[in-house]
């Protein structure tokens, strides 16, 4: 995926004769590819960001933690994930920002072992408590420790009670190849994931879907903010018009999702080119509802990923909110369009 990403890219700038400056170049670090980045996708394949000047290349990392790492090491200029993995990373004097948002519903599914679901008798008409309670005694698989999936499977775990390692085992697996793999030779008996590895495990292995987040099932996510772009204070500082270029580029990829869905899934389709058209379309349709009408982020947004954080703290997140995200750029991205 990366080797087409930048085949993309150079065939963009062949095709724009000058190209995009070279102070331009962004590298955006993300986990592996999910359509939930389907707003970077369009805007990617459409030239968006072309049109911007921005000569941008997306690498994969195994973790959120990872994505901001990338930012410190100079690796990347921009991470895309769970807000989060900032924010950690803002408590312990990371000089990083969040200044755009991608996505407002937590799209993830849980999913367990069918027989297991069968032995005790679990349906949809099953309260979502009882649900959670008889994960007591699994071993269920994440990406990676401190990922969006972690922080969701913890929060779940200890809604109704249950201690997180002690009372179920958590463990990071990997991308979805990986879990998908552990999951059919019955390594583990459930995992946290994001469309579409639920449906291949539901439809390929008989796997049982507890709990389906992005349908509001579990109220203490329902519309919180799930996906964020993360920058470094000095970069932002210094490419003030490059970050409000990204947030132009990604805007318009939100609108013609919202405007034009079948062709936003069209150009979404084409990074997906392996995957079978049925367990694409149910992707994307577990997805689409997700993406905001704007990139621009709310202190509501904000209060609510540090409610989430608390639950598995134990405590309140020590920060000011107002000092984890900026929407100046997208103050900018509005002005010049």
């Amino acid at each position: 995926m990366r080797a087409f990403t930048a085949v993309l890219a150079l065939i963009a700038v062949l095709a724009s004769g000058s190209g995009a400056a070279a102070g331009n170049r962004v590298v955006v670090a993300q986990t592996n590819d999910v359509i939930l980045w389907a707003p970077m996708y369009v805007a990617q394949k459409l030239g968006y960001f072309r049109d911007e000047g921005i000569d941008l290349e997306v690498t994969a990392v195994k973790s959120g933690p990872e994505t901001v790492a990338a930012l410190n090491a100079g690796s990347a200029q921009i991470a895309m994930g769970f807000p989060a993995t900032p924010i950690n990373a803002i408590v312990r004097g990371h000089k990083v920002r969040m200044f755009a948002a991608l996505s407002d519903q937590f799209v993830a599914e849980l999913v367990i072992q069918g027989d297991i679901a069968s032995r005790f008798g679990l349906t949809d008409a099953t309260p979502i408590d009882e649900r959670i309670r008889r994960l007591k005694g699994l071993k269920l698989a994440t990406n990676g420790s401190g990922s969006a999936a972690d922080y969701l499977l913890q929060n779940v775990v200890k809604s109704v009670g249950l201690r997180p390692d002690a009372d179920i085992a958590i463990v990071p697996v990997g991308d979805a190849q990986a879990t998908l793999a552990a999951f059919q030779q019955k390594r583990i008996d459930g995992f946290m994931a994001t469309p579409p590895a639920n449906s291949i495990a539901v439809r390929t292995l008989r796997a049982h879907q507890l709990i389906d987040f992005a349908k509001g099932e579990f109220k203490p996510v329902d519309g919180m903010l799930y996906v964020a772009l993360t920058a470094n204070d000095t970069w932002l500082e210094a490419n003030p018009e490059v970050a409000a270029g990204v947030i132009r580029a990604l805007a318009r990829a939100l609108k013609l999702i919202r405007d034009d869905p079948a062709a936003a899934k069209a150009a979404t389709r084409s990074f997906f080119t392996k995957m079978e058209a049925d367990l694409f379309d149910s992707a994307w349709d577990g997805t689409v509802a997700s993406f905001p009408t704007s990139p621009r982020m709310s202190r509501e947004g904000i209060q609510g990923i540090l409610a989430f954080m608390a639950v598995m703290a134990g405590k309140p997140i020590a920060v000011d909110p107002d000092k984890l995200y900026t929407n100046r750029f997208v103050d900018a991205a509005e002005q010049k369009k």
